[in-house]
């Protein structure tokens, strides 16, 4: 862990000394300094992040009495950042994949809705919670539990984490749809279907509409509860996936509305909108490099490199292949870009200022590489999965589909369910969910031919090498498990 962090910004921080507390090991260690206070703090949260990313990952997760009847463990095969949950309809796989989505989006409202007795996340630092429900007297309620090394260490109720439903009542209003109300102190009601909810309720089911910082305002969570929920996403993927509620501002009421959209569609407009913030930061660097190109050719002359004829044709080279590429893959108009032929014998000064422009070039097209990896493997495997259609990618479109028979494009909505609901999943994987997201993915093979069920978990792995992350899925497929028992936790009755 010291290592990456070391590089990723020693640059910046060299020159002064600062501790951090290495907490496997319970000491101090030195690293080097930092010049201010806020060099300092700036340095202890990205350790604090890696430590999280690297030692608070999930082990195993233990359910007990799951609807009073099922005892469920689940060791997760970190080695190759997939779990496959094997089991007969109604042993609660999918229920098992939204307690851990619920305990990692701190939505304890759903947790005390759900019949369990507990629930424990074990981590690879030798680290625990526990969710337990504890009955009293009065009543029953949810306890957070912390254990090291299977010794407790802190319990706290759910209820103590303080909901400041005085304060979010007057300012919920502004973030959410048109179709709720508050009609009373503590009661909202849905217009569309005439249900009420509490404000904490509301909270839970419109989380991801209002502000993170406030959000965050609204439960007071213990400190290695918050540390580890802020900095680790996670994210369901449900077997309803070709519809998309989506956000947008009504600026004439100054609060957002909510539609259903196509999620193709909403996917293909995504794309093409990254493309073009793309090609307006390649322009922006293209600006930046063309203002400072004489000053910088000058002193290139000064000093030159005395590189060969052979190796600058090697590098013109791996320029014109970089440049087809993005071309394939629909980032790059190679019409607009200038072709220079193989150069033959030339003075050193000429190889010079060839030197700087095929630099400069290469400069230009990096700011496409992390897109142009993922569009690439998104076109191999829709295409190789496509029958009688081609997909490419147009900065304007996003999608285009066209017949391999006729010619003519085909329209996103004209596609099957399966290829949709393909699109969808891989597109969500490359594209949407960040570098180490944990995946709870249920039922990934609906509506999918058996043919590509058993290519996804190879499709999968060649996304997670583009996009490291941990995916959990919940089948019922053995055509998705194919040969990867070892990657399998079956859930038994």
């Amino acid at each position: 862990m010291l290592d990456c962090i070391n590089k990723s910004i020693y640059n910046f921080y060299k020159g002064s000394r600062v501790y951090y507390e290495n907490r496997c090991n319970n000491f101090l260690t030195p690293i080097w300094c930092c010049k201010s206070n806020s060099y300092a703090q700036a340095l202890g949260n990205i350790i604090e992040e890696h430590y999280i990313k690297d030692k608070m990952k999930i082990k195993k997760v233990t359910v007990n009495d799951l609807f009073d009847t099922f005892n469920h463990e689940i060791d997760f095969k970190h080695e190759e950042g997939i779990t496959l949950i094997l089991g007969q309809n109604g042993l609660g796989k999918t229920m098992v994949l939204k307690i851990i989505q619920a305990i990692f989006q701190a939505d304890f409202l759903f947790l005390e809705n759900v019949q369990f007795s507990s629930v424990r996340i074990d981590f690879l630092d030798n680290s625990s919670w526990v969710i337990k429900r504890v009955k009293t007297e009065e009543k029953e309620e949810l306890v957070l539990i912390r254990l090291l090394n299977n010794e407790e260490k802190e319990k706290i109720s759910i209820s103590e984490m303080n909901h400041n439903n005085d304060k979010f009542k007057g300012i919920l209003r502004k973030y959410l749809p048109d179709y709720l109300r508050r009609i009373e102190d503590d009661v909202w009601i849905d217009r569309r279907v005439e249900n009420s909810y509490t404000t904490q309720e509301i909270f839970h089911a419109y989380k991801e509409y209002i502000p993170k910082d406030l959000a965050n305002e609204y439960m007071v969570y213990p400190k290695w509860f918050g540390d580890v929920i802020d900095n680790q996403n996670i994210a369901l993927i449900e077997t309803q996936r070709l519809l998309t509620f989506s956000k947008e501002e009504d600026y004439r009421y100054r609060r957002p509305t909510f539609n259903y959209k196509n999620t193709v569609e909403e996917y293909s407009e995504q794309l093409s909108k990254e493309i073009n913030v793309q090609l307006a930061s390649s322009s922006e660097l293209s600006t930046k490099l063309d203002r400072t190109y004489p000053n910088r050719l000058i002193e290139r002359l000064k000093k030159t490199s005395n590189i060969s004829q052979t190796k600058l044709n090697q590098k013109l080279n791996e320029l014109e292949e970089k440049r087809a590429r993005l071309q394939k893959v629909g980032l790059l108009d190679l019409e607009k870009e200038p072709n220079l032929e193989f150069i033959k014998e030339q003075d050193e000064a000429i190889r010079e200022v060839l030197l700087v422009y095929i630099e400069d070039s290469q400069q230009k097209l990096e700011v496409y590489n992390n897109l142009t990896d993922k569009i690439e493997l998104f076109l191999k495997i829709v295409n190789e999965r496509f029958l009688k259609k081609q997909l490419s990618i147009s900065k304007d479109e996003g999608f285009h589909f066209e017949s391999l028979k006729t010619g003519k494009p085909i329209p996103v909505k004209s596609l099957s369910s399966g290829e949709q609901h393909l699109l969808v999943l891989y597109y969500q994987l490359l594209f949407i969910l960040k570098k180490d997201t944990i995946i709870l993915m249920d039922e990934p093979e609906i509506s999918l031919h058996i043919t590509w069920q058993k290519k996804f978990i190879l499709d999968l792995k060649d996304i997670l090498r583009l996009n490291k992350m941990e995916v959990v899925i919940a089948t019922h497929s053995p055509s998705i498990i194919g040969k990867n028992w070892d990657l399998t936790v079956e859930l038994e009755a």
